[in-house]
């Protein structure tokens, strides 16, 4: 049972109207289903949003009294809302609506004389659900959703553990470009303002149009009285960016290209700079997480035109060198943008200096082990000692070669390993050799 059922029941008493908000999958249609057997005081009526709308329920509404009407989301349009509330009477009404339904509200908020509340369905499980929930799912044999789980994601998860046994009309959709313009920027940023939609696609795009013909997979909210472009289930959303990138890669390349120019072209920069952050496009196109080689090289291609002269894209770029490279020539090239970053921030020596010389120390540690040398050796050394002289400056990730190194089986703790027992680094800088080994230590 869900816990708004409860809600409802008391809210019912003192208001002749209900308003259950909630995302497309969020359990509406099951919460009225457990309202009408739950209250038991009205004869009820209840319509499901699988019913052709007809003058029926108006009819019906006028000929009775003391009764019960609950609907379904998206049974009712909002013309139909003003005849409710005109010729109600003594009867109750719950109403479901999708979060994006804001004509509805405003029905109820134009009219005074109404009594009436809204009450919000999350889409996903309270502790005291959870705990009902997986009771039922153990005794059926059922594996379980993950505490916090929205539904759809519960769902998508199940499903894809049985596909091969069956198909999906939900989750088995047929994309277009429009579709994945959008996937990108809600995998980057949760949800879609308006002004990135505007951006993004050209002045015939019809969202609500987009939104009722994608399923329940996505929906409109208000976010500070702007209406929101979000996805109902993350988990359907990152794999299908990531098989879009293996399979077409030319194409998801170029599509996140021109999702970033059309964001710059805006004037909304920040979005188009998180856009391309190496880290944020490897969590949304690398489901296994190692790395799409050339999807990645393809999308900053495609971008050097108006990222060429932005330190941030010559340092997105070594990282994607040091994250995917499989041999030294790669590496070399990650280490030529980091120490073009390097130098042109030399000066300033602000964050995106220090970012860049830990970059490099890495990316030195890479390349030792894929062509050892002690000349190498002396380059990661200097950029190690440099960073761990400046800890305040990039303390996170510094912390996070630390982790690393202790994990034992990396490039960084074979590198550091090596220049431990190197004759010539002894010889030649012991003090800086045992402060990097002391500190990687502690």
């Amino acid at each position: 049972m869900r816990t708004v059922v409860d809600s409802i029941e008391r809210q019912i008493t003192n208001n002749q109207f209900v308003i259950l908000c909630g995302r497309r999958f969020s359990g509406k249609t099951t919460a009225l289903i457990q309202c009408l057997e739950r209250i038991k005081n009205y004869q009820s009526h209840y319509f499901s949003s699988q019913q052709p709308l007809n003058s029926r329920p108006i009819d019906l509404v006028r000929g009775v009294s003391n009764s019960l009407f609950i609907f379904d989301s998206n049974y009712l349009r909002a013309n139909i809302i003003g005849d409710l509330i005109k010729y109600g009477g003594s009867n109750k009404f719950i109403i479901a609506r999708n979060s994006y339904e804001s004509a509805i509200y405003n029905e109820f908020a134009m009219s005074s004389d109404v009594q009436w509340v809204e009450l919000e369905i999350e889409p996903r499980l309270n502790d005291r659900e959870y705990r009902s929930v997986t009771e039922s799912l153990n005794m059926a044999g059922v594996a379980l959703p993950e505490k916090g789980d929205t539904f759809l994601n519960y769902a998508y998860k199940t499903y894809q553990a049985h596909r091969a046994q069956f198909s999906s009309r939900t989750f088995d959709l047929h994309l277009t470009p429009s579709h994945y313009k959008a996937l990108t920027i809600l995998g980057a940023f949760s949800k879609a303002e308006n002004i990135h939609i505007k951006s993004i696609f050209d002045h015939g795009f019809n969202l609500h149009s987009f939104v009722e013909n994608s399923s329940k997979l996505f929906d409109m909210e208000r976010h500070n009285g702007e209406s929101v472009l979000v996805c109902n289930s993350n988990q359907w959303l990152v794999r299908v960016l990531s098989d879009y990138a293996q399979e077409k890669h030319d194409e998801a390349a170029k599509i996140v290209a021109d999702v970033v120019r059309q964001l710059h072209q805006a004037h909304i920069y920040d979005a188009a700079d998180e856009l391309i952050n190496f880290d944020l496009l490897n969590n949304l196109f690398s489901w296994d997480k190692k790395g799409r080689a050339s999807f990645f090289r393809e999308v900053y291609k495609n971008l050097a035109d108006i990222y060429g002269s932005r330190s941030h894209y010559w340092l997105q770029m070594a990282k994607s060198e040091l994250m995917i490279s499989r041999g030294a020539n790669g590496l070399r090239n990650g280490v030529a943008y980091a120490v073009k970053v390097k130098n042109d921030n030399a000066k300033k020596r602000n964050k995106t200096y220090f970012s860049a010389t830990l970059t490099l120390a890495q990316l030195y540690s890479r390349l030792y082990v894929e062509q050892p040398s002690e000349d190498v050796l002396f380059e990661m050394l200097d950029m190690y000692i440099e960073s761990i002289n400046n800890f305040d400056n990039n303390s996170a990730h510094v912390r996070d070669i630390v982790k690393r190194y202790k994990r034992k089986d990396n490039a960084i703790h074979e590198s550091i390993n090596a220049l431990a027992i190197s004759q010539k680094a002894l010889e030649k800088r012991r003090d800086d050799v045992a402060m990097l080994i002391t500190f990687m230590n502690n």
